[in-house]
């Protein structure tokens, strides 16, 4: 059949965008024609706290879109539902992670249905955003109660569109494991090539500073660990969109600084490997969460986790089989955590519990259910639109 699917991609940056360049690829795999209707401005810059939305990833670089959406200019909407109107598709899948594109999304939408209808799907990364803003919901509503049907990535994202949307037809798939990172590399080799010690326990906290995610905590908890065990280096590899200097300055306040290193960065997916390949775990002690991109990364690496009991991340962790799960905002208990992991680690398989769990995360499942939402099911060949 023919989809269209809707949100960022190449050249656009982050997760969301890998996310749907990976549905793209196994869309196709199954015989499906697909196009991708990219946006031509995501952020006004003045709203974007980063340093670029965009990157230059030569594996994606050949990925199609049609960039014709403006976030915040509605002349492109219609411009963008014409497109899409063109194409003919049995199907529209819309990547929803942030009230913000709800107008876009919302309108484009709503001239869909004034044609002949494809069936329109929201794939919600998101519904609750992790910075509330006045006017959210309604904004949501707007988008959301046009949807034929939705398919949600964590129990938490269902129960926030339960109560947003009585009644919706929702469908869940626990978020596919990452595919695009290139695979892992000999440990020794990524820790070289990184200037990271061979002996030392490495910790890795990957991605966006933002408050959300609990830096702070894992930071307050470092000086616990390292009263029972020295050997431990936490690498911070991510950019800051809270003030750095204010972790810096707790660093040095409690002499952590030999057992700290910070990358204040974007990581391209073509570097992401070297960091989950030079780990020993993965620690992620969110503040809030629905469900989180960086833990199928972990999984590919066959990397445990050890993440903290909010939203949707209990979904995604066995407890003391592919990783821990501990109270939020309790440094305390985070440094427990990390201390049994330090002690459990050669006696808990966690590659093979890993290798196990993940099957559960398969592209193949979320392929599954946006085919299954009354689409045709006949296969079209991929080189017709």
């Amino acid at each position: 059949m023919k989809l269209v699917l809707i949100g960022p991609a190449y050249p656009y940056r982050g997760g969301i965008a890998n996310f749907i360049a990976q549905t793209y690829f196994h869309l196709r795999e199954r015989g499906h024609a697909v196009r991708i209707v990219n946006f031509t401005r995501q952020y006004p810059d003045f709203l974007f706290p980063g340093k670029t939305q965009y990157v230059a990833d030569l594996q994606l670089s050949d990925l199609p879109s049609v960039r014709v959406m403006d976030s915040i200019w509605p002349p492109s909407w219609l411009r963008a539902a014409q497109v899409i109107c063109s194409f003919q598709p049995d199907g529209v899948v819309y990547n929803h992670w942030m009230p913000f594109f709800a107008p876009a999304y919302g309108t484009i939408a709503g001239l869909l249905r004034t044609r002949k209808s494809p069936v329109q799907i929201c794939l919600c990364h998101n519904v609750t955003p992790h910075e509330n803003r006045p006017g959210d919901r309604l904004l949501n509503q707007f988008f959301l109660r046009q949807m034929n049907g939705h398919i949600v990535l964590s129990e938490a994202v269902r129960n926030d569109l339960d109560a947003l949307l009585p009644g919706a037809k929702i469908r869940k798939v626990l978020h596919p494991v990452a595919e695009s990172f290139g695979g892992a590399r000999p440990r020794e080799e990524a820790r070289r090539k990184l200037g990271l010690p061979q002996a030392k326990t490495v910790l890795l906290f990957f991605g966006y500073i933002r408050r959300y995610k609990g830096l702070d905590i894992l930071l307050k908890a470092l000086p616990q660990v390292l009263s029972r065990d020295s050997d431990v280096e936490l690498l911070i590899v991510g950019e800051f969109y809270e003030p750095r200097p204010e972790f810096e300055a707790f660093i040095h306040e409690k002499h952590l600084d030999k057992n700290v290193q910070i990358l204040d960065r974007f990581v391209p997916n073509d570097e992401v490997g070297l960091y989950f390949s030079a780990a020993d775990a993965v620690v992620m002690p969110y503040r809030s969460a629905t469900q989180s991109g960086i833990i199928p990364i972990a999984y590919e690496f066959l990397k445990p986790v050890i993440t903290t009991r909010v939203g949707g991340l209990a979904d995604f962790v066995e407890d003391e089989r592919t990783g821990f799960l501990v109270p939020p905002e309790n440094p305390e208990a985070l440094a427990a955590s990390i201390e049994t992991f330090l002690q459990k680690r050669r006696s808990i398989p966690f590659e093979e519990n890993i290798r196990r769990f993940r099957k559960k995360f398969s592209w193949e499942k979320l392929v599954d259910t946006i085919e299954s939402f009354g689409m045709p099911r006949k296969r079209q060949n991929a080189n017709e639109m």
